[in-house]
């Protein structure tokens, strides 16, 4: 139980039925003075002063607190989510109450999920946004909220992405077509205008609405971050620039950041939440893969509290993003028109598929497996070549492009 005195009266505030039910909610004892052992001197409420509702299920296990600027009072409880589970999908909530006549107070209903509170007076944070799932594009962000319902008995996916970035998948696990649940990702942004995407993944799930919170995470920074250094692997990890590397960044020593954002050519392609731990050194790793030949520069920055660094921009050239060329041999030595034909790739940057070429006409294909830089190998089987000069050649293929070998010609006399 809780206590509260207002205008001379005290309020006894208690949780009441199973904290487990749906059922959980607020009554009160109430007493305008008198000995406070005297049961006659206390009047309970008529019911529950706080109680269910959708997104609300249970409110209770209470306390209160005034705004900062103390002239609004709030009670702090928690409620579930979801109906009908017991403690599970419990979230803690805040709200303003008020006082009534009498100096009673009035509690008025609990505040569902999806509804917006107006931050206490005095806070001087960035408040909530909410958005309709229709209107999925929103300016600004740091933590989205997706509140949705999943009823197939399996958890369903989302794909989110920032600014036309890489996506990341967002689970959405089952609980009922009824039961409306929040799921939550953290999400760093550039300065100026962003845009945030949900696109449907796995499975199926009803989208109701996105929250944002906008207001600044609370790291404990007491200054920018420091300088950054990017680097990457690319040629050193297997001798080749094959589009497939990692760029890393590093902070030595001094003021920490909270996330790390990697730009490539303009563009957001990571973000990385850090643990800020000043003046210690800090470290990211970003996989890059499937980039063809080219140049790509890459930039980034480091966030926290107090505001951002930018690194110096780093060029990374990808000139082996194709496959490496394979050879063609055969072993027609008797020349009877039945022989095998094989390409070897001895070394470089490997193939996931081989077409043959029989006279300039493709006469069989395949797949290989990558392992970038080991050796590759394909074979062709001939039967029944005509007499004759036939001249032969392969392609190893890619996502970044095609090489073909230099052609063979193989003679058949019978």
């Amino acid at each position: 139980p809780e206590v509260l005195e207002h205008d001379g009266v005290t309020t006894l505030v208690y949780s009441a039925s199973g904290s487990w039910t749906e059922d959980y909610c607020l009554g009160t004892l109430t007493s305008d003075g008198g000995p406070v052992l005297d049961p006659a001197t206390w009047t309970k409420s008529d019911g529950c002063v706080f109680s269910k509702r959708d997104t609300a299920w249970g409110p209770g296990h209470h306390t209160f607190t005034t705004s900062p600027d103390g002239t609004e009072d709030w009670i702090v409880y928690h409620a579930s989510t979801v109906k009908d589970r017991g403690w599970d999908g419990r979230t803690i909530r805040a709200q303003r109450f008020t006082w009534g006549d009498g100096g009673r107070p009035e509690f008025g209903t609990p505040v569902a999920t999806y509804e917006t509170v107006t931050l206490p007076s005095g806070d001087r944070t960035q408040a909530q946004a909410t958005y309709e799932a229709e209107d999925a594009e929103v300016n600004r962000a740091r933590i989205v909220d997706v509140r949705y319902s999943n009823g197939i008995g399996s958890t369903s996916t989302h794909l989110l992405s920032v600014n036309g970035g890489d996506a990341t998948e967002v689970e959405l696990p089952s609980n009922g077509w009824d039961n409306w649940l929040f799921t939550g990702v953290d999400v760093d942004l550039k300065a100026g205008e962003n845009t945030i995407r949900l696109s449907k993944g796995a499975g199926y799930a009803e989208l109701d609405l996105i929250r944002v919170d906008a207001r600044p995470l609370d790291d404990g920074a007491e200054a920018v971050p420091s300088s950054g250094v990017l680097s990457s692997d690319n040629g050193w990890d297997t001798g080749l620039r094959d589009g497939d590397y990692t760029v890393s960044m590093d902070l030595w020593w001094g003021e920490n950041a909270s996330s790390f954002r990697l730009y490539e050519n303009g563009s957001l392609i990571s973000t990385t939440r850090l643990v800020p731990d000043s003046p210690r050194a800090q470290h990211v790793e970003v996989p890059v893969s499937g980039r063809p030949n080219g140049t790509y520069t890459y930039t980034g920055e480091l966030l926290n509290s107090r505001g951002v660094t930018k690194t110096a921009p780093l060029k990374v050239a990808v000139t082996d993003a194709a496959p490496g060329r394979p050879t063609l041999s055969h072993d027609n030595h008797d020349r009877d028109g039945t022989f095998v034909v094989t390409a070897d790739l001895w070394w470089g940057t490997n193939a996931t598929e081989y077409v043959f070429f029989a006279d300039g006409v493709e006469v069989a294909s395949g797949s290989l497996t990558a392992a970038t830089p080991k050796a590759q190998r394909a074979t062709l089987q001939v039967e029944g070549a005509a007499p004759g000069v036939h001249r032969y050649e392969v392609e190893f293929r890619n996502a970044a492009g095609a090489t073909r070998s230099a052609p063979l010609a193989v003679t058949v006399r019978r």
